[in-house]
């Protein structure tokens, strides 16, 4: 296989990694192991395991060591190279037309609405990591991510309206209303002394 090959391989499966290097298995797999028979299902099998253990994308870990193990070390760099490619050049198209728009009230408007979304997806993951590693009795979760999306939805366009920052009306409406306040004292909270 030669470099270009390599590297045309990979930047296909960069534009297809949507959902992270995992949804990307199945594809390796196929066009890999099945298809160019560049290694046996036991080799990617080992691939995939030492993926895990080394630091990185298991997307870049891959492309990193078919690339080598095919044509060296600059197999491994086009392999990379590849992957990186479709990210590189989306990420510049985005800023290209959120800088040409970033005045407009549609943009504005999708921004308005991303902080508090964004708030709301932070909270609920530390719910969730304080459910696993504080409490001792399950948090009402459902009920908990089912209040923040209603916040999310409902106070962008009344702070909007108000002209308040939506992070800070976010905040400031949630606290009070927030039904982890009514339920905390029925959890019993982990003594880390203990």
């Amino acid at each position: 296989m030669t470099l270009a090959m390599l590297y045309g391989l990979f930047v296909k499966y960069g534009f297809l990694c949507f959902g992270g290097g995992y949804a990307l298995v199945p594809l390796l797999t196929a066009e890999l192991v099945q298809q160019q028979k560049l290694m046996t299902a036991e080799e990617f099998g080992r691939l995939l395991g030492v993926a895990q253990i080394t630091p990185g994308p298991i997307g870049i870990n891959t492309a990193t060591y078919v690339g080598f193990t095919q044509c060296g070390i600059t197999g491994g760099i086009a392999g990379t190279l590849g992957l990186v490619t479709p990210a590189l050049i989306l990420v510049i198209l985005a800023y290209y037309f959120l800088k040409r728009w970033e005045k407009t009230v549609w943009v504005r408007g999708i921004f308005a609405a991303l902080r508090p979304a964004a708030f709301g997806m932070l909270l609920t993951a530390i719910l969730v990591f304080a459910e696993i590693s504080i409490f001792t009795g399950p948090l009402p979760l459902e009920f908990l991510k089912n209040r923040i999306c209603t916040l999310s939805q409902v106070i962008p366009p009344a702070a909007w309206r108000l002209g308040m920052p939506s992070g800070s009306a976010m905040i400031i409406s949630a606290v009070p209303s927030c039904p982890a306040l009514h339920f905390l004292p029925f959890v019993v909270a982990k003594k880390p002394w203990s």
